[in-house]
């Protein structure tokens, strides 16, 4: 037998064993200095990290709203973003499930990153070779959107992944339970998500789009809004009609999926025509046509030169505060007087 062997596949030598070994070993020498480069690189990058207070996840720019004589609401007054925070309780459940379900399904099991979704991703890349699928869980978009910066590299998301699970036990020791914690990551998550037009969080964008608070979202308006946050330009409402009804109709059938509603509640909002009462081309409109009206405009100066004055703040810090600083500004304006004093004004026969 080893007379054939030798004919057929060339001459065989007793020490084909130990030329195989040695191979073998070399692979195994070099598969685990590639394992101890990646760790070390990994291990280095965790050490740069700087740790997080929880705190530091709280967005920092807030929308201030201006009131009447009578604590009407007239004006508004917000920076590059437009962010109105509200508590978790004061969205719709419809709003919240929308948004797991197309951004983290497992958000309520996974402790900061989703190995699964993790996995998934690396295989759906690979596959495609488009390395588009990156499974940031809604802990990681928080930290994204309020700590880290937009770069995309492999070293960033290491960190962000990092922090996330950082993030979630400090909030469960913080809060007491991992419910609590992951209650009130959502609830970050939902005042700090980017929406388009300088729209920052579900509030804002309820607000802008359908004239009404995110307490008051029909599913299929919770389902559009949960739908912006893939690509804000091209899924917004106002934007693209078309592309923003086939991202609300994937929502709704992934929340149908995943038993958050019925069959009859998936086609109920799945027939609603949300684009014929949307507000905010009308909002647009007017605030190209006009700025604040003059009431406001007054009491802005007043207020930064009275900031300035007592509060020993520049210009700079003032008018940030003001545009930002989430302030509840009560004036002595009589609206009613006020609109019939602009009319006046406007009249050229006066």
């Amino acid at each position: 037998h080893r007379k054939r062997l030798s004919s057929r596949f060339g001459r065989w030598n007793s020490n084909d064993r130990l030329v195989g070994g040695y191979r073998l070993s070399g692979v195994i020498v070099i598969a685990f200095a590639v394992a101890g480069a990646i760790l070390g690189t990994v291990f280095g990058i965790l050490q740069s990290t700087d740790m997080l207070n929880t705190s530091d996840v709280l967005p920092d720019s807030y929308t201030s709203v201006i009131y009447d004589a009578d604590d009407n609401e007239v004006d508004k007054l917000h920076g590059e973003e437009n962010r109105e925070y509200v508590k978790l309780s004061a969205i719709t459940t419809n709003m919240q499930n929308a948004v797991i379900a197309i951004e983290d399904q497992r958000f309520y099991e996974h402790n900061g990153i989703d190995i699964r979704g993790i996995m998934r991703a690396m295989a759906e890349n690979i596959k495609t070779m488009s390395f588009s699928q990156g499974a940031s869980t809604l802990t990681q978009q928080v930290l994204k959107n309020e700590v880290l910066d937009n770069e995309k590299s492999i070293s960033r998301k290491i960190k962000e992944q990092y922090l996330a699970v950082s993030l979630e036990n400090a909030l469960k020791k913080q809060l007491g339970s991992k419910d609590a914690a992951k209650k009130y990551i959502l609830e970050l998550y939902l005042n700090t998500i980017p929406l388009h037009h300088g729209l920052r969080g579900v509030e804002a964008a309820s607000q802008y789009y359908f004239g009404k608070h995110a307490s008051e979202l029909t599913l299929a308006e919770a389902a559009s809004i949960a739908g912006i946050t893939k690509t804000p330009s091209l899924y917004a409402p106002d934007m693209n009609e078309e592309e923003s009804r086939k991202r609300q109709l994937t929502v709704l059938q992934k929340m149908l999926d995943l038993g958050m509603i019925t069959q009859a509640e998936h086609d109920e909002a799945a027939a609603e025509d949300i684009y014929a009462h949307l507000v905010c081309k009308e909002t647009a409109e007017e605030e190209s046509n006009a700025k604040h009206n003059w009431f406001v405009e007054a009491a802005v100066q007043q207020i930064k030169a009275d900031l300035m004055e007592k509060k020993n703040m520049t210009a700079a810090q003032a008018s940030n505060m003001i545009y930002s600083g989430g302030l509840q500004i009560h004036t002595t304006m009589d609206a009613s007087m006020q609109e019939t004093a602009e009319a006046a004004m406007k009249n050229d026969n006066m």
